[in-house]
Formats: C-alpha cells, structure tokens, sequence
C-alpha cells in the first residue's frame, strides 16, 4: 500500500496539476468508502454491567434552577418513569443509540438468587435519543428498586423491532440455563 502511494505522488508529480486534484479525490474516496464500512458493521452489545443508584445520583445542579428533568449525555429508560431510584443495567452499544429504529424496544429477562421465576421488562425507546452509545435501563418499579445488583445471578438483554431481534447479550449462567 506504502510503496502504491510513492510510486503514485512520483508519476502525479510528473503529469501536473489534473492528476493530483484526481488523486486527492481518489484518497477521499477512499477514505469515505472506509467509514462507511465501519459505520455498517452490525448493532452488536459489546458490555451489560449493573450499577445501583439512588434517586440523589441524577441530580444536577441546574435542575436545582430549572423545573425541566435533567438532560443525560447516555439514554435512560426506567420501568416506574417516576422514580430513579434503582439497579441499572448499563449496555455499550458498538453504534449510537440514536441510530437504532425509533419503534426498537429493549427486552431484559433475569433470574434473582433464591426466585426460580424468570422475571421479565420491556423498554420501549423514545423517538429523541443522544448520540451517546450507552442505553441504561432502570428497575425502578415498586418491587423492583429494593435489589442489590449481587442478587441478579442471571440476566439477558435483547434490542428487538417489529419482534426480530436486532441484537442480544446473555450472562455466562443465563446461557447455561
């Protein structure tokens, strides 16, 4: 590719200024052809990891100010819309958030240490999302928002539209169930 490159600024230095404006040209296709390969890889979740977080951690100091909710540089969904309080499964996305479907929902099912029942949330996404790659998704329902991320021994996470499932990550004992 190196040695393409010299041989190619060698023979547009000898044949003037059309050639170069045609090289440069040739490089920025190039170039815009490459992002877009890496742009088109597919929605993949590359990492789920759970935080507990109180109602006090979304605060801002402008929302002291402003009676609007705070705005988020990452997409939150939350089961009780009204509560913060909760555990948190935070997914990285290996694209942006805002190019996912806006009909696109997110599915989590997990066990809990001691409940053979297989708990279960859907998530719809909002049509307004960042461009951040991060979707945290709250248990803040009434039964839900007491758990300590040590309790989930199991979980899976699926993004789905129009019922196809677009992606989905598993825990190592939810795939061994």
């Amino acid at each position: 590719m190196i040695a393409f490159i010299v041989a190619s600024s060698q023979w547009l230095h000898s044949n003037g200024l059309m050639i170069r404006r045609s090289f440069r040209s040739l490089v920025v296709l190039t170039l815009c052809l490459f992002c877009a390969s890496v742009d088109g890889k597919p929605l993949a979740i590359k990492d789920v990891y759970l935080e507990r977080h109180a109602e006090g951690d979304f605060r801002r100091l402008s929302s002291r100010f402003h009676a609007r909710p705070p705005d988020f540089p990452f997409t939150i969904l939350r089961t009780d819309p009204n509560q913060w309080e909760g555990v948190y499964f935070v997914l990285s996305l290996n694209q942006r958030a805002k190019n996912l479907p806006p009909n696109a929902e997110i599915n989590l099912r997990y066990l809990l240490g001691g409940d053979p029942v297989l708990h279960e949330s859907r998530l719809s996404l909002a049509n307004s999302r960042p461009r951040s790659r991060e979707i945290w998704l709250g248990l803040t329902a009434h039964g839900q928002r007491d758990r300590e991320p040590r309790n989930f021994q199991a979980w899976a996470v699926d993004i789905r539209c129009n019922g196809e499932i677009l992606t989905a990550k598993k825990s190592f004992l939810f795939r061994e169930k």
